[in-house]
């Protein structure tokens, strides 16, 4: 099974925050890592789905 990738645009999409704040955030360990390919970066879309939902997780909490 092979695992599906999303580009930049596709993250934005699903998680609703600028392309730069993505990237900070991955940065910092407070978002996925990317994965760097053809001088493109790409985010595993499990990893994206887990952490949407740990903000709504946290989001609940508060």
């Amino acid at each position: 099974m092979t695992e599906r990738m999303l580009n930049k645009y596709q993250v934005q999409e699903q998680v609703g925050l600028h392309f730069n704040t993505i990237t900070k955030k991955s940065k910092l360990g407070e978002f996925p890592k990317f994965i760097k390919m053809n001088n493109q970066k790409f985010w595993r879309e499990a990893d994206v789905d887990k952490w949407i939902s740990t903000q709504f997780e946290w989001a609940s909490i508060e």
